[in-house]
């Protein structure tokens, strides 16, 4: 028990760091930038968001399903990396061909297309960074893969810092800062666990690959309705009110997914732990204990946002008040993630029964 609270901390601290560094990066745009130009932010977030929902191809949960079966984890994540690799050479040409009419559909205007090849060319350190990192948490390297995580959201923050004091006090200077921030941090990650990168075609399971792709093709489609979900709001406000309205939305949801601390948290200690449980086969009583506590701390978290919620939203600029009537309804979304946790692995517990 010791082992698991002291891998539950030290994962702890990633996450509350991550969270820690996004408030007060928060506080810190409102302050420079208006609603409007805020509302613009946000489609590039949005953006973002897309293509995580396609460009791993669900590779990323099946390196996961395997990572305990297989045994040469370095040949596993080469082959695991490889598919989503290759298809990111095709999402980059397509967002590079279509550059402008991206650029106006995201920000009302074909002049930030250069904006846009940034953006794709990021793609490429969003997959090394999402295999990496869960490399690291597979192996239960608790105090590495917080220790990153800190680092990629503070070179997020400091280059957002810089660049709104050096630049312009508009949405594309945030745009640019925090995708070369993110680069510049994954660039670090990526230097430090270079080794599993030594790509050798030859070294890639061929017979492996179908198997990845069976579980993981299928997970596409489940997250792009999840996605479908988690930006339909933003463009039905961007579309049926303004770039104002979809600032004042935006800046209330940045504070409710700060509470995705609890998810990652969570999600970090918990995975690999109820992998090793069910390898293990603990009795089934183990995994109701942690599924009955998480949702109970989560109906007291909630009680308590909602009566402090004038409070918390006060990090914000003054122009960000009316934020505050959105922020309770948008809690719901993190503290939901978090106790979803505790009951999404059955399928994957029993891949050897529907086999």
């Amino acid at each position: 028990m010791k082992t698991l609270i002291k891998r539950l901390m030290q994962f702890a601290i990633g996450s509350l760091g991550s969270a820690v560094l996004n408030l007060l990066t928060i506080p810190v745009v409102t302050y420079f930038i208006s609603p409007t130009e805020y509302g613009k932010t946000s489609m590039f977030m949005l953006a973002q968001t897309l293509i995580i929902c396609v460009i791993y191809l669900g590779f990323d949960q099946a390196f996961a399903r395997e990572f305990y079966d297989y045994t040469d984890k370095n040949k596993l994540f080469q082959t695991a990396i490889f598919v989503p690799l290759v298809f990111s050479v095709f999402v980059i040409t397509c967002m590079c061909l279509f550059a402008k009419p991206l650029s106006l559909f995201l920000f009302d205007s074909e002049v930030y297309y250069q904006a846009v090849y940034l953006i794709a060319f990021s793609t490429l350190f969003l997959i090394f960074e999402r295999f990496i990192f869960l490399h690291i948490r597979m192996q239960n390297k608790a105090l590495e893969f917080s220790i990153f995580n800190i680092l990629i959201k503070f070179m997020i923050l400091l280059c957002t810092v810089v660049f709104l004091l050096a630049f312009s006090d508009t949405f594309i200077t945030v745009v640019y800062a925090t995708i070369i921030g993110q680069i510049i941090g994954d660039s670090i990650l990526i230097l430090k666990n270079y080794r599993l990168l030594r790509f050798n075609l030859f070294h890639i399971d061929r017979t492996l690959l179908p198997k990845l792709a069976s579980f993981g093709l299928p997970v596409v489609v489940a997250t792009v309705i999840y996605s479908l979900f988690v930006i339909i709001d933003k463009l039905f406000i961007r579309y049926f009110c303004d770039f104002e309205q979809l600032g004042l939305y935006t800046a209330a949801f940045k504070i409710a997914s700060a509470l995705l601390i609890l998810q990652i948290t969570f999600s970090n200690f918990w995975v690999p732990t109820a992998y090793e449980w069910y390898k293990k086969q603990k009795p089934m009583r183990y995994f109701k204990i942690v599924s009955d506590s998480i949702m109970f701390l989560i109906a007291l978290l909630f009680t308590g946002l909602l009566l402090f919620k004038g409070v918390i939203i006060m990090i914000l600029s003054p122009e960000y008040r009316e934020a505050q009537y959105i922020f309770p309804f948008l809690c719901f979304y993190p503290l939901m993630m978090t106790v979803s946790e505790t009951t999404n692995l059955g399928i994957v517990f029993f891949k050897e029964k529907l086999a």
